[in-house]
């Protein structure tokens, strides 16, 4: 696997020399990930989220269109939710990383306030990176909800039919 991706990204050097990127290449892969690949090789080889982040908004102005819009809309999108899920951020997901993964498995404990904002939260980023070419991850399915605890209503017992 590395062997074919050292060898993409020759091929995507050489062609880059010579004039720009493959056309292909440049539209078989998503807008973010080519920045990526172009401004934040190491941090995204490490795989560390916050370094990557840091490194996307430090080269904010170099990065393609569809990127910068991407990184805008998925940042105030992430203000608004972080604004809506204030108590819950704190209650549940302090010290995590991801919050709305976090908030996604807390769903059921959510005041009707923050899951309206991680619902907008996951149709933006949906809508936002279907435009750039982003392939997001699956959200988390809520747990099922559980059945209310009240007691079941008495009900008369079906009368027997006749034989």
């Amino acid at each position: 696997m590395r062997k074919v991706s050292a060898a993409f990204v020759l091929i995507l050097a050489v062609a880059w020399a010579w004039g720009g990127p493959a056309p292909q290449a440049e539209a078989s892969k998503p807008a973010c990930q080519l920045d990526m690949q172009r401004f934040c090789a190491p941090e995204t080889k490490r795989g560390d989220r916050r370094a990557i982040n840091a490194c996307m908004d430090k080269h904010i102005a170099a990065l393609s269109k569809e990127c910068r819009r991407y990184r805008l809309s998925r940042t105030t999108a992430m203000e608004k939710l972080k604004q809506a899920c204030a108590v819950e951020s704190v209650s549940s997901c302090q010290g995590e990383e991801a919050l709305p993964l976090c908030l996604g498995k807390h769903e059921a404990e959510l005041s009707e306030e923050c899951a309206a904002a991680l619902d907008l939260f996951r149709k933006t980023m949906r809508k936002e990176s279907k435009k750039a070419s982003i392939v997001l991850p699956a959200a988390a399915k809520p747990p099922a909800k559980k059945p209310s605890q009240a007691p079941a209503a008495k009900t008369d017992p079906p009368a027997s039919a006749p034989r």
